[in-house]
């Protein structure tokens, strides 16, 4: 006995089952398969975050707040410009001392405005050491008193700055003066020009200014002697030297200069009589009443 392997059938020997026969049922139609979900209706998937909202991300500091600004950098003088300028403040110097009279007037007439203002502030720093000179001196006396004259004793620091100042308004004052004298003779002259007239007094005064320090050390009274002398030499240089403001006559350029001179002592000397009061100390001022016993 015989059986279909494929459906078990009983069969006869030599038969073959009906199950081989019968047409096989389409593909589709046998097992409808299920059609897959989209992958989208299969399993509704959490919308992913966006960038930015996932994971916020810290902003990179800017480039200003992340290092420190650097310290602006200051420029340094060129060495051959400094070199230059040296050389032309000696060169000018020497141009006044050794031709007075040629020289003077040439300063006046072609010297650059920095070269000018050099010698004003050489002057004027040279001035204010000299008053510390001047001012240790006096302190020495009152060393003497072991101690109990240190109240009466003058300020060193104080000295040199006010000398400075007064410099500085003095220097200024003759400035003007000399404009004044430009405006009323009506002059054809520059700034520049004025300024380096002006600057010949400082010239003029230098050399002695040191002498006076050097002689301060040893005798304070020979150096106030020779600091006020140099004023003579500055009248002299100053006689030449004004011819180079425009077309100065030689008789114009002698009375303009003395009544410039003139004009700027007697100023000078009114406003350093009321102003020495400031470089004398508290305990001395109150003496008797010092001020008004000296003026």
């Amino acid at each position: 006995m015989a059986f279909c392997k494929f459906c078990g059938k009983e069969l006869k020997e030599g038969e073959v089952c009906s199950c081989q026969t019968a047409e096989a049922p389409k593909a589709e139609e046998a097992a409808p398969v299920a059609e897959a979900p989209k992958a989208e209706e299969a399993a509704p998937a959490a919308e992913a975050p966006k960038a930015e909202e996932a994971a916020p991300v810290a902003e990179a500091p800017k480039a200003e707040e992340a290092a420190p600004k650097a310290a602006p950098s200051i420029p340094m003088p060129d060495k051959e410009q400094v070199t230059n300028a040296a050389k032309n403040v000696w060169k000018g110097f020497l141009g006044v001392y050794t031709h007075p009279v040629t020289g003077g007037k040439a300063f006046v007439e072609n010297t650059e405005i920095a070269v000018s203002v050099c010698f004003m502030v050489l002057q004027a720093l040279l001035s204010s050491i000299f008053s510390c000179v001047l001012i240790g001196k006096i302190n020495k006396v009152f060393d003497m008193g072991m101690g109990f004259l240190d109240d009466y004793k003058f300020s060193g620091v104080k000295a040199f700055f006010l000398t400075l100042l007064f410099s500085v308004i003095f220097t200024a004052l003759l400035l003007l003066l000399f404009w004044v004298a430009k405006l009323i003779l009506k002059l054809k002259s520059s700034l520049k020009q004025l300024l380096a007239l002006t600057a010949v007094r400082s010239v003029a005064v230098i050399p002695f200014i040191i002498v006076s320090i050097v002689l301060g050390l040893i005798n304070p009274v020979i150096g106030v002697a020779v600091f006020y002398g140099s004023v003579l030499m500055a009248l002299c240089f100053l006689l030449e030297a004004v011819k180079g403001l425009g077309e100065m006559q030689a008789d114009k350029a002698l009375y303009t200069t003395f009544i410039v001179m003139f004009v700027f002592i007697a100023i000078s000397v009114f406003v350093a009589s009321k102003a020495c009061m400031l470089y004398v100390p508290d305990a001395v001022k109150n003496m008797g009443n010092l001020s008004n016993l000296l003026f």
